[in-house]
Formats: structure tokens, C-alpha cells, sequence
């Protein structure tokens, strides 16, 4: 049984297909565009400012937007995976609350700089 607040987001049609589309889009872009622009553009002056030319930084910023697309995407799949799981009832609000809470525990950690993953250094060039 489908509750009543997602059958409204049920796209009936190439129209709505489409809406729903753009509006994931335009939404997406200004949530990366407010989330992931700073940070892409604090790395190029960082690395600007190491004297590094232009031509230089595109590799790095491809690696970290190559990271960043496998991360989500990892987390997504883990995520599916635990929700199709046999047995697992997600139905309430009861695991939204303790992701929500996991979700803020990882920020508050990153925003104060406790590693949680072992630091991985380059190797010099």
C-alpha cells in the first residue's frame, strides 16, 4: 500500500516524467552549486597559491569529483541494500531518527576534524 503522500509524486505521463525531472535537476544544481562549489574552488586557489598552473589542477579536481560521485554512490547502494534486505521494516520514523542522528554525528566530527577513516598520505613525486 502506497501512502498518500507519494502517490502524489507519482508522474502520470511524459509531462510529469519531465517536471519531476527538472525539478530534481534545478535542485540538484543549486545544492551542488551551494555544497560543493566552495569547496571545489577553495582546492583550486589552495593549489593555486602552491604555484601550481591552471593546467595542473584539472587532474586533482577530477580525482576528488570522482571520489566524491563513488561515495555517494556507495553509500546509496549500501543504503538499497539494507532496505531490500528480507525481514527489514523500515515502515515509521524510527530509523529515519537514529540515520538522522548517525548523519549528524559523522558532520559534527568532520566540521571539527576528528578522523574517522585513517589519513591516507600521498607519496611525493
Amino acid at each position: 500500500m502506497t501512502p498518500d503522500c507519494c502517490a502524489a509524486a507519482a508522474p502520470e505521463g511524459p509531462l510529469g516524467v519531465a517536471l519531476l525531472l527538472g525539478t530534481g535537476v534545478t535542485m540538484s544544481l543549486g545544492h551542488c552549486l551551494g555544497m560543493c562549489g566552495p569547496l571545489a574552488v577553495a582546492f583550486g586557489v589552495r593549489q593555486h597559491q602552491a604555484g601550481r598552473s591552471r593546467h595542473r589542477l584539472v587532474p586533482p579536481l577530477l580525482v576528488y569529483h570522482a571520489g566524491r560521485l563513488t561515495s555517494y554512490a556507495i553509500i546509496g547502494a549500501l543504503v538499497a541494500a539494507v532496505v531490500s534486505m528480507p525481514g527489514v521494516n523500515l515502515d515509521g520514523t524510527r530509523w529515519r531518527a537514529w540515520f538522522s542522528l548517525f548523519a549528524a554525528l559523522v558532520l559534527l566530527a568532520s566540521a571539527f576534524g576528528i578522523p574517522l577513516l585513517p589519513r591516507i598520505t600521498p607519496r611525493p613525486a
